[in-house]
């Protein structure tokens, strides 16, 4: 089975409930606590976006900012580890309401120019 990035936007309340309550965690990782339009399927795009970047040279701070975004910062539930439904070695992380803004604000600052402009035109020239 691929192991794919799924994104969910939940309000911070239901978060606090996630963090206490292992069924509350399940409704949310089985795309049903929230409407469709707050789940997003980012397929395998982290891994992509993050090397590119990489490669591109991007400042440690987007990098971090990016890393942040698509890893969260903390496990959700612990206890969901021991949950049918998730996959081993995976935990379920989540970034509070004003980490979520801090994230936003340092990606917004990342233009594609300057990633453009990181990369050499030359494709035979090193970094």
């Amino acid at each position: 089975m691929a192991l794919t990035q799924q994104l969910a936007r939940i309000p911070a309340q239901l978060l606090i409930e996630c963090r206490e309550s292992v069924e509350v965690l399940d409704t949310v990782c089985s795309f049903t606590a929230v409407p469709d339009t707050d789940y997003l399927d980012m397929n395998w795009w982290p891994l992509i976006l993050a090397s590119a970047w990489a490669l591109a040279g991007a400042d440690p701070m987007a990098l971090e900012a990016l890393r942040q975004a698509f890893d969260g910062d903390a496990e959700v539930n612990p206890v969901y580890q021991d949950h049918a439904n998730l996959i081993s070695g995976v935990p379920v992380t989540a970034l509070d309401p004003p980490q979520v803004a801090r994230v936003a604000a340092a990606l917004c600052a990342i233009t594609p120019k300057a990633l453009g402009n990181a990369v050499p035109t030359d494709p035979n020239q090193e970094q």
